[in-house]
């Protein structure tokens, strides 16, 4: 699986990630957001220090539903991870199977699936960058529901 560092065409599903993250110079369309996070330290898997330089909220296609995510865009990170934690606080689930099997983040309120496969023993969603750079939270599905 080869793809741009700056535009990725797979984001891998990492369920053992706190926060979404994503190199610094993954999606340049996009604007790096100031936040409280900034100047966090996060502790990768492998024991490398990771600093928060700021969160990136690219908007793509899914299997053809436009959605947005947060990243927190930080240093020595070499893809973008979807952190699992995250995507269900926003009112999804995660169904993981084996590969010959249905894997797939649904909405549970809307029922829209998105369909994940394994690549190289990782959970991956494919995704088309939406360049326009309008920054909404219109996009489903991992949005939150409204209560």
């Amino acid at each position: 699986m080869i793809q741009s560092l700056a535009n990725p065409t797979w984001i891998c599903v990492d369920s053992g990630a706190g926060e979404s993250v994503c190199p610094v110079e993954a999606f340049p369309d996009f604007q790096t957001h100031v936040t409280d996070k900034n100047g966090k330290k996060y502790r990768a898997a492998g024991g490398q220090e990771l600093e928060n330089v700021g969160e990136k909220r690219p908007r793509f296609k899914i299997n053809g539903v436009p959605t947005m995510m947060r990243f927190q865009a930080t240093t020595h990170v070499k893809k973008p991870l979807a952190a699992a934690s995250r995507i269900t606080q926003k009112g999804n689930r995660i169904i993981l199977d084996d590969a010959d099997s249905l894997s797939y983040i649904e909405n549970k309120a809307t029922g829209i699936r998105i369909p994940l496969k394994i690549e190289n023993g990782i959970y991956v969603m494919e995704v088309a960058i939406d360049s326009k750079k309008v920054e909404s939270n219109d996009a489903v599905p991992f949005r939150r529901p409204a209560n």
